[in-house]
């Protein structure tokens, strides 16, 4: 995959995983990640692989990537107040659906 295609398959927003925050540059174990570190880190690590097991599969994996991003974005902005961040995804969605069922 080059850099080019990667950046395309990569939603908004979404962080590489960088450097294991346990270890320092030569590999010294610097200090246990508090639980809230050791999620991100997870979460990043578990991204990135998704994102590079669906990159392989074309514009199929691509759709599956923004899927994941837009549910993300809709249960955060949800979580926030926005309460029309599912509704603008569902409408959103039934326009997709509407243009290509026909």
């Amino acid at each position: 995959m080059t850099a080019r295609s990667a950046a395309v398959l990569a939603p908004a927003g979404a962080a590489a995983p960088g450097p294991d925050p346990m270890r320092a540059p030569g590999g010294v174990v610097n200090r246990p990640m508090t639980k809230e570190e050791r999620r991100a880190y997870n979460q990043r690590r578990h991204a990135e692989e998704r994102q590079a097991w669906l990159g392989g599969r074309g514009p199929q994996g691509t759709a599956e990537l923004w899927w994941d991003q837009a549910r993300r974005v809709a249960r955060e902005r949800a979580a926030a107040g926005d309460d029309l961040a599912w509704a603008d995804l569902a409408r959103t969605l039934s326009n997709f659906c509407d243009r290509y069922s026909q």
